[in-house]
């Protein structure tokens, strides 16, 4: 940027420390500071990420631009499903470690068996590691409700979205989290979403996100709320439209949702581009 007199913009998927309290997270810290003060703007995907820099003062605000990832609406899967009396619940890629736990899910599949036994649902889930699901469900006797693909290459992961029910997320809200990208994969598949928060924090951003493109149903492990007779009400409801030949209930804002097209996302970037020239 010094030699050729260019402007810059640094772009964010994630930032590298959560937390900084070792010599390691000390050392990220000062390589940040060090390069960002350089920077020209810089882009990240999620709110939660422009707090984390401006309460490290590692970027002042007005140059932080908040740029969501998206996709092409002209990828858009046309939705099928698998014609039998069971609800099928997906989630493909990766867990993080087991940061992200779908103990709400479990216990709400749990107390469906429990209070309408009829209720017939499967989770099957694909990604590198499905360890931390499955010890969930063998947590709550559920194991057998279990569809384990292991890894899939991303066309068949995509296929099996497509023959999804409904599609689960599964995301942790601590300080300085992200947003993940999977949900904007979820989106061109035209089914409900199940999103499911563990961690200490409430109204996470992809809480939000479901519920203002009103995407499915959002659930958080921090909630005072009983999100396990919620989740519950809804799997069951869910449940009951497919056995009685009812469409699956999705009425998502397709308005909101045309917003994260690649073609709108461009135009964003290019006003940001006009800003700093």
């Amino acid at each position: 940027k010094r030699k050729l007199g260019c402007k810059w913009i640094s772009d964010f998927r994630d930032l590298p420390y959560k937390i900084d309290n070792n010599d390691t997270t000390h050392n990220m810290k000062k390589i940040m500071l060090k390069l960002l003060k350089h920077a020209d703007r810089v882009t990240v995907v999620a709110n939660s990420m422009i707090e984390a820099l401006s309460e490290e003062n590692i970027v002042p605000d007005e140059k932080v631009f908040l740029l969501r990832n998206g996709f092409s609406l002209s990828d858009k899967r046309q939705p099928q499903f698998q014609k039998d009396d069971k609800l099928h619940i997906v989630h493909t890629g990766s867990l993080y470690g087991g940061l992200m736990k779908a103990d709400i899910l479990f216990d709400a599949i749990n107390k469906a068996h429990i209070n309408c036994p009829e209720c017939k649902i499967v989770v099957e889930c694909a990604g590198g590691n499905n360890k931390s699901i499955i010890d969930t469900a063998d947590k709550y006797g559920l194991r057998d409700i279990i569809i384990d693909h292991g890894f899939l290459p991303r066309k068949e992961a995509v296929l099996l979205q497509s023959k999804a029910d409904c599609l689960l997320i599964l995301m942790f809200n601590i300080r300085g989290g992200g947003f993940g990208g999977k949900i904007f994969e979820y989106m061109l598949c035209d089914k409900p979403i199940i999103s499911v928060s563990s961690g200490n924090l409430t109204n996470g951003e992809t809480t939000q996100f479901v519920r203002d493109l009103n995407l499915g149903i959002a659930v958080e492990e921090a909630s005072e709320d009983d999100e396990v007779q919620k989740l519950f009400e809804y799997l069951k409801m869910q449940w009951q439209r497919k056995v009685s030949g009812e469409k699956i209930l999705h009425n998502p804002d397709y308005k909101k949702i045309n917003l994260f097209d690649y073609d709108v996302l461009v135009k964003q970037v290019e006003k940001l581009c006009e800003e700093i020239i």
